[in-house]
């Protein structure tokens, strides 16, 4: 029997505790189990399966065989802490704003079919964002008596590069800023990569700034959803400019480039696409699935077992190719349960509407990127600040620990209860986490941690 994983740090002073949980499964020949509350990663063999099955059960020990060994050490991880650990709540900190997703263009020369953007205007005019918004939303974010020096600031649309000269010019006003407050900005650009020039990636390699560049994959499905607004196609474009993307980073120690995709209905072999980028030489891909949106795209329940075994050849070929020293990294199978985020950030997820918002052009807050628009979800803008606290504190009522469908669950921790926009959009409230999207995570979180024991099990090997 080995472990994998440490125990969860939970702060200081506890409102209530998380139940235990443990979460018992099987995957790619390995007996796993999964702590909740520690993040520990327990890999058994038979005797330690039939053991902590018989402690989840309340059974007492059986009068003889190999499972009594496997039950005492289970037992001396349950006195440390590792094993059936409930987890204190401490009483949440004050939020404080972090990070911010630019909409410096609600426009974009594409068409996508299941854009939530609506092609861009989000419902509304095409619209870019001019300098001196852009600039009062850093302004908002680098509040000197705000006690964070760390931020992050995400450019997004729309199209982004459609708006590039204010794209320039924040990053530079940004940078400039932070270094006065002795802070540092993380930044980000999600592209189609339709107007990424060389020059334009050479800037944006210079000053670090980490590129989202969305392809779905094969270029026939790619080419059936990603059109121009004139229906022409894109693939081949996109890819010159994610390729382009790719030569302006490579060998640089700061900025990354994932390519991110989407999936729907029409590709539910999905797994043959994330192979298909990963063949093209970008080692970093994200493949999301469509929730919602258009009847015939978007993902259904029953379409589950079929998504779920997706995940299983793809972690499969993963893992294959790490044990060849050619290692990728798909982004649903990044996973560190022990030494990830806070138990704040795993309890609030993302932190929509609370460290992190979303600026308009005009200049408007919202509590996440994909609620632009929503006027129950609008919290001020960024000449006043924040003029709708109430918001704020009605997405914080929703982390896992308040959620009872959450509360029980093995994977509250690794999803902190979802997306809440795709919840809202889904039951017209955040109270619910959203239905597909929970069941695919806790699919994806499976497979994650099976790849986890395969490297840990590799390296007690080596």
């Amino acid at each position: 029997m080995a472990r994998s994983g440490t125990a969860l740090s939970t702060g200081d002073r506890a409102m209530h505790c998380l139940p235990s949980c443990v979460h018992m499964f099987q995957r790619g020949g390995l007996y796993l189990a999964f702590d909740a509350g520690s993040g520990t990663l327990l890999v058994l063999d038979e005797a330690g399966w039939e053991a902590l099955g018989e402690i989840l059960q309340g059974s007492p020990p059986a009068a003889t065989g190999a499972s009594l060994p496997a039950r005492r050490e289970l037992e001396d991880l349950m006195r440390r802490g590792l094993l059936l650990s409930s987890v204190p709540v401490p009483v949440p900190p004050r939020p404080v704003l972090k990070a911010l997703c630019l909409h410096v263009a609600h426009a974009c020369q594409m068409r996508c079919a299941y854009c939530f953007a609506a092609g861009g205007g989000y419902g509304g005019r095409a619209e870019l964002m001019p300098r001196q918004v852009a600039r009062a939303a850093v302004d908002l974010l680098l509040d000197p008596s705000s006690g964070v020096r760390r931020w992050a600031i995400d450019f997004f649309g729309g199209e982004p590069l459609l708006n590039w000269p204010v794209v320039v010019d924040t990053i530079l006003y940004a940078r400039e800023r932070a270094h006065r407050l002795g802070g540092q900005v993380q930044f980000t650009l999600t592209t189609n990569a339709l107007e990424l020039s060389r020059e334009r990636a050479g800037f944006l390699e210079e000053h670090g700034v980490n590129l989202v560049v969305s392809l779905d994959g094969r270029p026939e499905v790619h080419d059936a959803v990603r059109q121009l607004a004139d229906q022409s196609p894109t693939w081949h474009r996109a890819l010159r400019g994610a390729l382009r993307a790719v030569s302006a980073l490579r060998g640089a120690a700061g900025p990354s480039l994932w390519v991110r995709g989407t999936f729907t209905r029409r590709n539910l072999d999905f797994a043959c696409d994330a192979i298909f980028l990963f063949g093209l030489g970008f080692p970093q891909v994200s493949l999301e699935p469509v929730c919602g949106g258009p009847p015939e795209l978007a993902l259904r329940p029953d379409d589950l077992p079929v998504l779920a075994e997706q995940y299983g050849e793809l972690a499969l070929w993963c893992a294959e190719r790490a044990r060849a020293g050619r290692p990728v990294r798909f982004y649903h199978f990044e996973l560190d349960p022990a030494g990830g985020p806070c138990l704040a950030r795993r309890l609030a997820a993302c932190g929509a509407g609370r460290e992190y918002l979303a600026v308009t052009p005009t200049g408007e807050l919202y509590a996440c990127h994909q609620l632009v628009g929503v006027e129950q979800f609008l919290v001020g803008d960024v000449y006043r600040g924040i003029t709708r606290p109430e918001v704020a504190d009605r997405m914080g009522e929703h982390e896992v620990s308040r959620l009872e469908q959450c509360r029980q669950c093995w994977a509250r921790f690794l999803c902190g209860g979802g997306c809440r926009a795709q919840a809202f959009f889904e039951h017209g409230t955040l109270g619910q986490p959203p239905t597909l999207e929970c069941a695919l995570q806790k699919v994806r979180w499976e497979w994650a941690l099976w790849l986890r024991a395969q490297r840990h099990m590799t390296d007690q090997e080596a």
